[in-house]
């Protein structure tokens, strides 16, 4: 198979596992499929940048604006360096507005974050709550709402990544509100790599690096934070 014919089989396979499909055939590293003739070609793809997905923040009626200005927090990752999202604050995942209910339908959020290069990660700079007429922005509501829960959620779709750097461990990192690239616990496949890349997106986001590995490579925490030890040594953590 050529170069382009394997790039062309991984795209498929990680999107039809992120539409809930199953595929078997998912390469976990690309150049071992090619041979050394068509080696430098396929590096040439696997270093094509790939927009992260915004489906699901549209689907529940955010928007999102970006930034002209841009950043690479890390090797392979590009971001913008303000994000400025709004919408309804019932439509929020679960896990980030607990209790939510038809009282609160219509209050509208707006949350803006810029990346602080000297602390490598993004800020939440902004938080607005606006309640409709006749509605009230009540302190039970404001009590359910997880601030930095938002960063988490809305940042990392304004991602744009290499191919070599967004696996589907990664995936499952960056857009754990798509059906897993991977199934929870199969960590068989994952690499140090993957380990090292999910703990450095998790600082730029403000999720707790040791608990996001685990989660996205199906590990338990200790296990996770051997993975994470053994990147360091490798030098692909610093």
């Amino acid at each position: 198979m050529s170069s382009v014919g394997i790039i062309q089989q991984y795209l498929n396979c990680l999107v039809m596992t992120r539409k809930g499909r199953s595929c078997h055939e998912l390469p976990s590293l690309l150049p071992c499929h090619v041979s050394p003739r068509n080696y430098a070609r396929t590096m040439e793809y696997m270093r094509l940048p790939i927009r992260v997905s915004t489906t699901d923040i549209t689907e529940r009626g955010w928007s999102l604006h970006v930034s002209s200005e841009s950043v690479e927090p890390i090797p392979g990752v590009s971001a913008p360096c303000v994000v400025h999202a709004n919408g309804p604050v019932d439509t929020l995942p679960p896990h980030l507005a607990s209790g939510i209910d038809e009282t609160d339908k219509g209050v509208a959020l707006e949350v803006e974050a810029t990346f602080d290069e000297e602390q490598g990660r993004f800020l939440l700079r902004r938080l607005g709550v606006a309640a409709p007429v006749e509605g009230e922005v009540t302190g039970i509501l404001l009590r359910q709402i997880a601030p930095l829960g938002l960063v988490r959620w809305l940042v990392p779709h304004t991602f744009t990544m290499t191919l070599e750097s967004f696996g589907p461990y990664v995936a499952n990192f960056v857009t754990p509100d798509v059906q897993p690239a991977v199934e929870p616990g199969v960590s068989s496949k994952a690499s140090l790599r993957d380990a090292a890349m999910i703990y450095r997106l998790a600082e730029v986001v403000r999720e707790p690096p040791v608990k996001a590995v685990a989660e996205s490579l199906g590990l338990q925490t200790r296990t996770a934070t051997n993975w994470i030890v053994r990147a360091r040594k490798q030098g692909l953590l610093p």
